[in-house]
């Protein structure tokens, strides 16, 4: 993952309320390891009821009308579509609405060892949003192909010279 494309998402909110977090981990450790307690400690949350990780589904658990455990998953988009190719990344998932992603990684992550966590003072979070636009091309519209973007795209995809 991009350590730029993971600052941008830190710093893009809440400019004077809270700083940034940029949670760093071991990819592997991380899969082994730490997601591999919490479907022990929830087996309901795979297919077989084993709590074993590679059979892991989120639909079981996710979204429910009674109270969810209480996981956090963090998974890598497959490359291929505009938006997951600008991203370069991952994304988080909890099984309960409404849930802070933050406040699940801080919780999960406390957990285990395989993490670093970076704070971006809150004070500095526009000029970093501004220096990562600038000198390197990351904003929300880099990000988030709009309408436009998208046309553009399919414009390149279908164009039969492929340019």
């Amino acid at each position: 993952m991009s350590s730029y494309v993971a600052a941008y998402f830190a710093v893009k909110d809440r400019d004077t309320e809270d700083d940034a977090e940029i949670w760093g981990f071991d990819r592997p450790g991380f899969e082994r390891d730490a997601q591999e307690k919490q479907w022990k400690k929830w087996p309901e949350t795979t297919i077989d009821g084993s709590g074993k990780g590679p059979k892991f589904r989120a639909e079981l658990t996710a979204f429910t009308v009674e109270e969810p455990p209480n996981w956090f998953i963090c998974a890598f988009y497959p490359l291929g579509l505009p938006r997951q190719n600008a991203q370069q990344g991952a994304y988080t998932m909890t099984a309960r609405f409404g849930r802070d992603h933050a406040e699940a990684i801080r919780e999960f992550f406390n957990e285990t060892r395989c993490h670093h966590l970076y704070v971006v003072s809150k004070g500095i979070k526009p000029a970093l949003r501004e220096f990562l636009r600038e000198k390197y091309g990351i904003s929300r519209g880099s990000l988030f192909p709009d309408s436009a973007g998208a046309a553009a795209t399919a414009g390149r995809i279908f164009r039969s010279d492929g340019k």
